[in-house]
């Protein structure tokens, strides 16, 4: 974004305006800047459980005998755990980015796209804007794929682990007595993330106003029997729906990009057939007003995510 806050920088001081306070939100606005809030308290939550778990099944394998916290069964989980925390914070990093675009959007383009400046330049400082956006949305997308990569892991790890104490007495049956309900948990957890970020997908799709909806399709795993025996040395364990559950956590920060995206198209398409949007002021006044309070709140709440926080 170098270039273009080089050319925010040389922008009239009457760009960048922001709507008065006397515009007051729909109750459609304020119904779905709630339902944002919620959705991104529940997604910190989930993070937050997830961790949880993963400390509680790192500490039981560390005093299982014959696993123990040097043993490569437990080295292999830390690994998982670690993974899950870097990505994490990865998908944090990305949404403050997507915040601060939604940002320069609001209250640069938009703006920009009505101020009385040769058409030529507008659409350049629009295009200079997009140049970047491809990455950002390419990064949040292998985000997702090693959230997915992570999900297959987790999944067939009672296998592995099943596999290796089959021949000690006893053991596995212990263990799993500690274990099973915790690994059940991790599931019901990942699952609880994806049900988050389908309710977000559903949130970006009413943000869409004149662009089409943005949604990708949450396949949850079916109901698993999780006893010991479906962990036997001798069971193949599905993967393949189970892998999707975690797919979901940061597809909504690549639909977000997506959105911008398609906005920032949409914008730049209007200067270019309008000419001036101040020659119409109240269309172009409806514009600035509707895009600041629909992208207003997920900036909010993209930003605090980032910082691992609850949105107020």
């Amino acid at each position: 974004m170098t270039n273009f806050n080089s050319e925010k920088s040389q922008l009239p001081s009457t760009v960048g305006a922001t709507v008065g306070a006397d515009e007051l939100p729909s109750y459609q606005q304020l119904h779905m800047e709630q339902d944002l809030k919620q959705t991104f308290t529940q997604l910190i939550l989930d993070h937050q459980e997830i961790q949880r778990l993963f400390s509680s099944v790192s500490a039981t394998l560390a005093n299982t005998p014959h696993v123990g916290a040097g043993h490569d069964l437990y080295i292999v989980w830390d690994c998982l755990w670690k993974r899950h925390d870097a990505a994490h914070r990865a998908s944090q990093r990305n949404a403050s980015k997507c915040a601060q675009i939604l940002e320069d959007y609001t209250s640069v383009l938009v703006p920009l796209s009505k101020a009385n400046m040769d058409v030529e330049k507008k659409a350049k400082v629009i295009n200079i804007f997009m140049e970047d956006l491809p990455v950002y949305e390419e990064s949040a997308r292998n985000l997702s794929t090693e959230f997915r990569d992570l999900a297959k892991l987790v999944e067939i790890f009672p296998a592995t682990l099943s596999s290796y104490l089959a021949g000690v007495q006893g053991v596995w049956e212990r263990l799993w007595s500690g274990l099973g309900s915790i690994f059940q948990s991790v599931w019901s957890a990942l699952s609880s993330l994806a049900r988050t970020f389908q309710n977000l997908l559903s949130c970006i799709g009413r943000i869409c106003v004149s662009a089409p909806c943005l949604g990708v399709t949450v396949r949850l795993s079916s109901t698993r029997n999780t006893s010991p025996q479906n962990y036997s040395v001798t069971h193949q364990v599905p993967v393949a729906d189970g892998a999707t559950v975690l797919t979901e956590r940061l597809a909504g920060f690549e639909d977000a990009w997506h959105l911008v995206s398609l906005k920032c198209d949409n914008l730049l398409q209007s200067v270019k057939m309008a000419g001036k949007l101040s020659a119409i002021p109240k269309v172009s006044n409806a514009v600035l007003k509707n895009a600041e309070m629909i992208h207003l709140p997920l900036q909010e709440c993209l930003s605090a995510y980032a910082n691992g926080k609850a949105p107020l």
